[in-house]
């Protein structure tokens, strides 16, 4: 019986470390702006999520404590925590700082209505071998407000004549980012632990600003919800 045991314990610790890089595979792929841009910039709008806001709180300790669990599997390339929290609203790539420069004009023109949403749990993307991002996704129904959103400003630039190089919804979910390792990290076996842990990341968090980094902007909604 004890044999029986020792070889049990065995196959449990190969199974789990086997299955914890494994699911390394079953990570996304997506991409924001594909390729090196050579003839422009890119630029990001986001939204800050490190603010001393009372409905951030929940959202904040609980991205504290997935940060925890994920630095206790060992190494990690960096983690996001306090201000540095943040989702991603828009990533706009490739164009001139005179076409950003419009570009920022033009959103700052956009009438738009806060919008509430819900993170939900953490997954993985791999943005190359070296560099596999834990992110942290809004819930279904919040997604799809966001890319509702999102395709408003989207079209008001079409309207103005700038092409949208890459939109939104063929770029990563809705997210935070929680933490970036590299492929040696056990992925599978710390997503298991931190969403076992951590079974919804936030209740309502009302969206009612963003900032555009280059140029840097502020926009602001004109009614909440």
């Amino acid at each position: 019986q004890l044999m029986w045991s020792g070889k049990m314990a065995v196959w449990l610790l190969f199974f789990s470390f086997c299955f914890g890089f494994a699911l390394a595979d079953t990570c996304t792929t997506n991409t924001n702006c594909v390729g090196n841009c050579t003839q422009g910039e890119n630029s990001d709008i986001i939204t800050n999520l490190g603010r001393d806001r009372p409905q951030l709180k929940e959202f904040q300790q609980n991205m504290h404590d997935a940060a925890t669990i994920l630095r206790s599997f060992g190494h990690t390339k960096s983690i996001d925590s306090g201000l540095a929290l943040h989702m991603t609203f828009s990533y706009l790539c490739c164009y001139s700082l005179a076409t950003l420069n419009k570009i920022a004009d033009i959103y700052s023109k956009i009438s738009w209505q806060a919008v509430n949403v819900s993170f939900s749990h953490a997954v993985c993307n791999t943005d190359s071998p070296d560099h596999i991002s834990f992110i942290v996704l809004l819930d279904g129904p919040s997604q799809q407000r966001m890319l509702t959103l999102v395709a408003r400003f989207e079209a008001a630039l079409v309207a103005a004549g700038i092409a949208v190089h890459r939109p939104r919804a063929q770029q990563e979910p809705f997210h935070s980012t929680l933490g970036v390792v590299d492929s040696t990290f056990p992925i599978g076996t710390a997503l298991a632990a931190i969403n076992a842990k951590i079974s919804n990341f936030s209740h309502t968090i009302t969206i009612d600003e963003f900032a555009m980094m280059l140029p840097y902007r502020h926009f602001h909604a004109n009614s909440t919800v």
